[in-house]
């Protein structure tokens, strides 16, 4: 199980306007009716996929620029 340091509970607190324990204590259908009643637009999901988010993560996935193991042979051993 993850763990806060208090530090980060209250600086987290502050954001979302509420105590970071009643927060991770909240169902999925209460953290967005609480969402959608603190922020001005409504929490939603895309249905589709942004491609400007896509790459957000690990870049070589984004890029497709995992090798495999006989492509590291060949660039390795010149086979």
């Amino acid at each position: 199980m993850y763990s806060i340091n208090e530090k980060t509970k209250e600086m987290a607190s502050f954001v979302i306007g509420i105590n970071c324990d009643t927060f991770k204590e909240f169902d999925h259908d209460d953290e967005i009716n609480f969402l959608n009643q603190a922020g001005k637009q409504g929490c939603s999901f895309l249905p589709n996929t942004d491609n400007r988010i896509v790459g957000r993560g690990n870049p070589l996935l984004a890029r497709d620029e995992f090798l495999s193991m006989d492509e590291v042979n060949k660039g390795l051993f010149g086979e």
